[in-house]
């Protein structure tokens, strides 16, 4: 179901996650919108924990009737309406993901955020980023990440690595991403 709507992109969270992020490990998706993502990494065989965070409440609530309708329960998931400010998680995490949400913050905001989800993983946790490469074609994005920018900001983080992804042959016109790594 939740692979139909945009499968290109879709799928390629899905895949990099899970090709990236270790099996059993607890993972905090930011900026999770109705959970879609966390709930095709729990169907993916790689025992998964995953906690959602959501600033929308309508889409926390579709997410949590999603696990309720499907026998999704804790510790496997959960879901937190808000945003990483308004929670003081442990270094618990081993995997945050931070997929297209940060280019809706302030740009003065971003790193203050990242810090935030940093803090929140274990030694040797990872931080996974998707940005758009598309300009500021988009009325809701408050800045346009282009590489330079992603280097200058997180180049000098462990392990750092920025790829980007391209969709055009799969879908002509379907801007591209960033996908950012590193680890804590």
């Amino acid at each position: 179901r939740y692979l139909h709507s945009f499968p290109t992109r879709r799928s390629s969270d899905l895949y990099w996650t899970t090709a990236i992020v270790p099996a059993n490990s607890r993972i905090l998706d930011i900026g999770c919108f109705d959970a879609w993502l966390d709930f095709l990494l729990l169907d993916s065989g790689k025992n998964y924990k995953v906690t959602g965070l959501e600033l929308r409440p309508e889409l926390v609530a579709h997410a949590k009737q999603y696990a309720i309708d499907h026998h999704i329960d804790e510790p496997v998931f959960q879901i937190f309406e808000g945003f990483i400010q308004d929670y003081e998680f442990p270094p618990h995490f081993d995997a945050v993901l931070m997929y297209k949400m940060l280019e809706h913050i302030p740009s003065d905001e971003v790193e203050d955020t990242v810090q935030l989800a940093e803090r929140t993983l274990v030694p040797g946790g990872q931080i996974l980023i998707s940005l758009p490469d598309q300009g500021r074609v988009n009325p809701q994005h408050l800045w346009d990440p282009s590489e330079q920018i992603i280097r200058d900001a997180w180049g000098k983080r462990k392990d750092f690595s920025v790829t980007k992804l391209d969709y055009k042959e799969a879908v002509p016109g379907l801007p591209g991403n960033w996908l950012v790594t590193w680890y804590r």
